[in-house]
């Protein structure tokens, strides 16, 4: 039988597949890699997912994921409750500044600027126009 030493296993650094979720996408909208998605139910024993929006999230206290890869509509896919996101424009905010969740209609999408509501669902870790990174940590934050 398989076992698994102390000294192979090591901290997440940009993902933590140990704590994925496999939930089920019905929401009639393909979610991209690193949405922002909240759970909308469940569907025999998959919890449901749609993405999220800055009014919905406010709503959902700290029940936000984020998608760990692209699930297709009517598919399953991996929810993780926090990613490190490299390789993005940040240099509008500098480290530190808060990244919210996006008004719609970019529903899953999260921005540096505060939309209608305010929900904060992460931090800027480096402020670069192509090389720049965020900690996307929903269910950190809990509301305004």
């Amino acid at each position: 039988m398989p076992s698994i030493k102390a000294k192979w296993l090591r901290p997440a650094t940009d993902l933590p597949f140990a704590e994925g979720i496999l939930a089920l996408n019905n929401s009639g909208a393909d979610v991209a890699v690193n949405d922002l998605v909240l759970v909308s139910g469940a569907q025999a024993n998959a919890l449901a997912i749609t993405r999220s929006d800055a009014a919905s999230a406010i709503r959902t206290f700290p029940a936000l994921f984020v998608a760990k890869h692209g699930i297709p509509n009517n598919r399953r896919g991996v929810i993780v409750p926090w990613a490190h996101v490299t390789n993005v424009d940040t240099a509008a905010g500098a480290v530190g500044a808060p990244i919210y969740a996006a008004d719609a209609p970019n529903n899953g999408g999260w921005s540096l600027t505060q939309g209608t509501f305010s929900r904060q669902v992460g931090v800027v870790t480096a402020s670069n126009a192509t090389t720049g990174s965020v900690l996307i940590a929903p269910q950190v934050y809990d509301g305004p």
